[in-house]
């Protein structure tokens, strides 16, 4: 990896415990930025100035809806002010905010009896964050082992048990322990066991972790899932203590109790300039964007990698500091080109891309302009990390036939690899999810990823200079045409790393649904989804036999099915209900 420092620059360092230290100190280098003084198209300086301060302590890990998050808005917002952008948000002024569920708190009535004991909250039991709120009574529960079923290894954990409307105790993990090669792997966790639960119609689940693990609680993997219909209960072993020797003697009794959940509402902000074009004689615009939020300090369902014991700072100067420091300084040399520009550029900075996309979607469904304007979107996320070898990868050039046909004759300097999908892990796939072109630049991966080893001093300044010499050649050609570019859908699946089951539907999951199924942001032509008559917009609530609550319940049903299965997929489109049969 290159670890190059900007030239000549003395490092800055806005490490500060007070808050109200680092606006001033923020405020007083702003001083130093000239607005439209160009010698070169970008100044190494600035680029790593954005970083350095996006990227300080001192607004710990900009998490949606945080202080930090707060002050890198207030940050971008006197970028654009000073570079001339016109305010492009809600009402006037440079945000636009969106409301998401930013946690799941207990409430002061979580009641469990089991018998004639009374247990204790957190002590001896705990609902998990999808549970349904509200009462509930059993009289008894039925043990279903690990609550697992897979035909390859004649593995039926529910063979000749009739649950359905009975409540069930599932050992957590799977026969082999918690081993991440497991056989069993994608069936073990309890988002796949709660699917495979609620298939088989059940009305309650309670959890209890096997003596051969940690007695730990473990939560849904999101966050903020989507509450179920059935109560979902953690129990700790100490509950066998007593008097249950067995978990059959345990399921035996009755249960009852309540589960109360308080779901915390917070706000995020989207930051949006607008540059007129001057020669612009129609509305033609191009979307230039990056995301400025991160991981905050980590943590359970944050995506942080970091494996340490102590919560730490995850700073993101490459993830993605660096693509915001490029939105300024593009912003700064158009806006120093206003005058021969026969289109407009809105420049924008998305919240909550680490928590599913936030801002970007909420962007797309409650446009602040018209959105039939865009001619095509450039995202850019992790540029800082430019390897010796210059290898870039350019995602979505099959979105539209000129960045086809430009990428496919590339002979400059950098060695690029392209991918046709519009669809990937970042802002630009809620774009083409509209039917808007997209190019997507990275600069690849690398062990600081989601890690709080993410800092300035790691960024190839030099390297993401020139990708922004090369994304200003790409914004030049191809807003060259006086029309907007065509859009073509792409066949070929999103980048990533591969799932662990061998099929896929061939749809874009809606990660900020929060209602029951699994809503349908996009379909990939060709693939089986298309080819059954899913559309964009549809929510799928069952896949063959399996009821899909959420997108976990989707992958767990997913695992279940090979190539060349015939299922019946049930969708809710409009308010409707409709059947297709699907060949994966």
């Amino acid at each position: 990896m290159s670890n190059q420092q900007a030239d000549s620059i003395k490092r800055i360092s806005c490490k500060f415990t007070v808050v109200g230290v680092v606006t001033a100190v923020c405020a007083l280098l702003l001083t130093s930025v000239p607005a439209n003084s160009q010698t070169q198209k970008f100044d190494s300086a600035l680029v790593r100035q954005h970083i350095a301060i996006l990227a300080a302590d001192s607004l710990e890990g900009r998490k949606v809806g945080t202080e930090g998050e707060k002050k890198a808005s207030k940050y971008i917002i006197e970028q654009f002010k000073q570079i001339g952008l016109k305010p492009a948000g809600d009402n006037g002024s440079f945000k636009q905010a969106f409301e998401f569920t930013s946690e799941i708190k207990l409430g002061a009535n979580n009641t469990l009896r089991i018998g004639s004991r009374d247990l204790k909250i957190n002590d001896d039991f705990r609902p998990l964050k999808n549970s349904h709120i509200g009462k509930f009574s059993f009289d008894k529960i039925i043990y279903v082992g690990y609550g697992i079923e897979l035909d390859t290894l004649d593995h039926h954990d529910y063979a000749g048990k009739d649950v359905e409307g009975h409540a069930v105790l599932i050992e957590r993990f799977a026969p082999d322990g918690n081993e991440p090669h497991s056989v069993y792997y994608d069936l073990a966790t309890m988002d796949a066991k709660i699917a495979e639960a609620t298939k088989h119609g059940v009305s309650g689940i309670f959890f209890f972790t096997p003596e051969s693990q940690d007695d730990t609680l473990a939560q849904s993997k999101r966050s903020h899932p989507a509450e179920r219909d059935i109560p979902i209960i953690y129990l700790k072993r100490s509950v066998f203590e007593e008097k249950y020797a067995t978990p059959e003697a345990l399921a035996g009794a009755s249960f009852s109790g309540e589960v109360d959940l308080k779901r915390i509402k917070s706000t995020g902000n989207n930051v949006l300039g607008f540059l007129k074009g001057k020669h612009s004689e129609n509305n033609r615009t191009v979307v230039v964007g990056a995301h400025y939020d991160h991981l905050g300090w980590g943590g359970a369902g944050s995506g942080s990698l970091y494996t340490g014991k102590e919560p730490q700072i995850h700073n993101g100067a490459d993830d993605n500091a660096s693509g915001v420091a490029g939105v300024i300084e593009l912003a700064r040399y158009y806006a120093a080109r206003q005058d021969e520009l026969d289109y407009s550029i809105l420049f924008m900075t998305f919240s909550g891309e680490e928590s599913g996309l936030l801002g970007s979607n909420n962007f797309v469904k409650h446009p602040t302009m018209d959105i039939e304007d865009v001619s095509f979107m450039i995202n850019m996320d992790m540029i800082g990390r430019l390897k010796e070898e210059k290898g870039l990868p350019v995602q979505g050039v099959g979105t539209s036939k000129e960045f086809k046909e430009y990428f496919a004759n590339y002979s400059g300097d950098f060695k690029i690899t392209t991918s046709e999908s519009g669809v990937g892990p970042s802002d630009h796939t809620a774009f083409y999810n509209s039917g808007i072109p997209t190019l997507f630049f990275f600069t690849g991966a690398h062990k600081q990823y989601h890690k709080p080893s993410d800092d300035v001093d790691l960024i190839n300044i030099s390297g993401e200079v020139s990708v922004l010499e090369f994304v200003t050649d790409c914004i030049d050609r191809f807003a060259a045409d006086a029309e907007k570019l065509e859009f073509t859908r792409t066949k070929d699946d999103a980048p990533g790393k591969s799932p662990r089951f061998s099929v896929t539907l061939g749809v874009m999951p809606d990660y900020t649904w929060e209602e029951k199924g699994l809503h349908v942001d996009g379909v990939t032509e060709g693939k089986s989804a298309d080819k059954a008559g899913l559309l964009t917009g549809d929510t799928v609530i069952k896949l063959g036999d399996y009821v899909i609550d959420d997108i976990y319940a989707y992958m767990a049903a997913l695992a279940k099915f090979r190539a060349g299965d015939t299922i019946a997929v049930v969708v809710d489109r409009d308010g409707s209900e409709h059947t297709m049969t699907l060949v994966f």
